[in-house]
């Protein structure tokens, strides 16, 4: 694993057992909400990666979903994303955004 990224307060723990369990501290973020994992993820994205997004529906990550995959070219503008940030464009499959994962 690369880079871990949590969200939420409740979260916290997931990152002290991932450094406990050898992982690079500076590796692990943990942040407050959906855009706060953003704006870490997106300097971080390289050609070739792949985004594991897991999480409850009720942490609203569905959104960062949204977001990566209109600012990689997988959907074709912001209008093709609904009010929650998932993509509405018929080449998902109809999965919606709900995949959770993103491959750049």
């Amino acid at each position: 694993m690369g880079l871990l990224i949590v969200v939420g307060t409740a979260a916290r723990g997931i990152v002290e057992g991932a450094i406990a369990a050898g992982l690079d501290p500076s590796r692990c973020h943990h942040v407050g909400d959906g855009d706060e994992a953003l704006e870490v993820l997106r300097p971080r994205l390289r050609d070739g990666d792949t985004v594991l997004v897991k999480a409850s529906r009720g942490i609203g990550l569905d959104r960062l979903v949204g977001s990566l995959r209109v600012e990689l070219g997988e959907v074709g503008g912001v209008d093709e994303v609904d009010g929650a940030g998932r993509p509405t464009d018929s080449r998902d499959g109809g999965a919606n955004g709900r995949s959770g994962e993103s491959p750049r």
